[in-house]
Formats: structure tokens, C-alpha cells, sequence
């Protein structure tokens, strides 16, 4: 789906410009103390550069190479991963986690892999395939940003695979993102709401935000629906529900039918 792809390219983007230069921190385990000596500092002192600027993922690939059989291959393993998400490199980053996923690791390490894979794997358009990743790797997520990152790709996946449930996070992700991504937003919540029938949009009236991009297209959904059914006074109470949300999210004022 090209809005998904294209949205979540635009908030990395803005993630990386408004984050400058940082520490990051890691939830991954210490590394093991077993296995050569050499290959664990090369780690160590890469791992030191990546977590400065999040790069150098070529760096951790060449370890993986050099020492195949040691255990510190899972450790370079996925921070080639994450980097190559970071470069938006996300089919080299989706091969080197799948190493690690397929290995006998600690928990933390699968669940960072988990977490990079699903986000590599959205943003490839894999709904289906990311979502159960992004839900499993929630616990490893680290830091403001990362949570930014994960929340905007368990919405876009959610949106092709559990489309309801992605409305409260995309209210969720609305007031966090930049003024282009909110008008993606808010159209995808339109498409999201259009391919829905009135039955399975009606119970959310009550619970979504009354101003949020979720709002406005489930009410505006619902409005056209009313008035294709010929019911006119519930047509024009949608309307009114739906205009306060469709004027905060930037929406015309007149109402039309979306293509879901």
C-alpha cells in the first residue's frame, strides 16, 4: 500500500532530523562471555559506535562473517538488522533478523528482532507478517522514538489486517507526527473506514476520540451509508457528529464517499 509505505518513510525521516545526535540506550543481554576473545571486542567497540548514531551496520555483518560459529554471531546479527531499518535497507535487514530469530537466543535478543522485523516488514507492505511481530516485540521497545516508530507500524499494519482496532491507534498517532503525516493519517482512516460496513462502525461512536481522524471518517462513513439506506434525519445527525472531528483534522467541510 503506498500511503503506509509512504508515511511511515516521511515520520522516520522525522524522527532522525528533529532526534540529532544521542546516546541510545539497549535492551539487549550482555553479551556472552564464552567464544573468541577478539570477536567479542570488535563487537563491543561496534556496538559502541551504533548506539551513538544507530549506523555501521556493514560493520556487525562482517563480524557475523568473520566468526561464524561463534556465539556472538546473534549480537551482530541484529544490529545489522536494526541498522540496515535505520538505512531503510529493510530486505537485508529482514534476512540478517531472520538469523536471529531462527537461533537459540535469550529472550531480549528475539524480541528485539522481533520488533526490527515487523517494522522492516511493514514497511515492505507485509501486513499480515508484520503485525503478530510488532505485537510480539512491544516489549523491547526502547526510547521515545522507538516507540513513535512501532506505534505508527502496528497502525498501518492493523489498518490491512485488524482494521477496527486501528482507528484508536491511529488517534493515538495523530497528535504526535508532523502536518503531512496527519493529512495521511486521516486519509487512511477514510480508506480504513470505507471498506467497513455500518454494523461493525456503529459500536465505535461512543469511544473514539470526538475530534480525531477516526472520528471523521467513521461518522462521515456512516452518514453516506444513512443516506444510501435513505434515511435522511440519521444521515444529518452523522453529519453534525462528524464535522467537529473532520474540521480538526483538516477534512472538507462537504462530505464524500472514499474508496476503501
Amino acid at each position: 500500500m503506498r500511503i503506509p509505505l509512504l508515511a511511515l518513510a516521511l515520520l522516520f525521516v522525522g524522527l532522525v532530523a528533529c532526534g540529532g545526535p544521542k546516546t541510545r540506550r539497549t535492551l539487549v543481554p550482555d553479551v556472552p562471555k564464552t567464544g573468541d576473545a577478539s570477536a567479542r571486542q570488535q563487537f563491543i567497540e561496534a556496538q559502541q559506535r551504533f548506539l551513538k548514531d544507530g549506523k555501521n551496520g556493514e560493520e556487525f555483518q562482517r563480524i557475523a562473517e568473520e566468526f561464524p560459529d561463534d556465539p556472538i554471531k546473534p549480537w551482530a546479527q541484529l544490529y545489522a538488522g536494526i541498522a540496515s531499518v535505520h538505512d531503510k535497507k529493510y530486505e537485508a535487514a529482514i534476512a540478517s533478523l531472520n538469523e536471529v530469530l531462527a537461533a537459540d537466543v535469550p529472550e531480549g535478543l528475539q524480541r528485539r528482532a522481533q520488533l526490527f522485523s515487523g517494522i522492516a516488514k511493514n514497511y515492505l507492505g507485509d501486513a499480515k507478517t508484520a503485525l503478530p511481530l510488532l505485537k510480539k516485540g512491544a516489549s523491547a521497545v526502547d526510547g521515545d522514538d522507538e516507540k513513535l516508530e512501532h506505534l505508527a507500524a502496528l497502525a498501518y499494519a492493523s489498518s490491512s489486517v485488524e482494521p477496527v482496532a486501528s482507528f484508536r491507534l491511529f488517534d493515538s498517532l495523530y497528535g504526535r507526527v508532523t502536518a503531512t503525516e496527519r493529512v495521511m493519517i486521516a486519509a487512511r482512516c477514510e480508506e480504513v473506514a470505507a471498506g467497513l460496513d455500518a454494523a461493525t462502525l456503529d459500536p465505535l461512536l461512543d469511544d473514539l476520540d470526538k475530534k480525531g481522524p477516526a472520528m471523521a471518517a467513521v461518522a462521515s462513513r456512516l452518514a453516506v451509508l444513512a443516506d444510501q439506506a435513505g434515511n435522511g434525519s440519521r444521515a444529518q445527525k452523522l453529519r453534525e457528529l462528524a464535522a467537529p472531528a473532520r474540521h480538526a483534522v483538516g477534512l472538507p467541510k462537504t462530505i464524500r464517499a472514499v474508496a476503501a
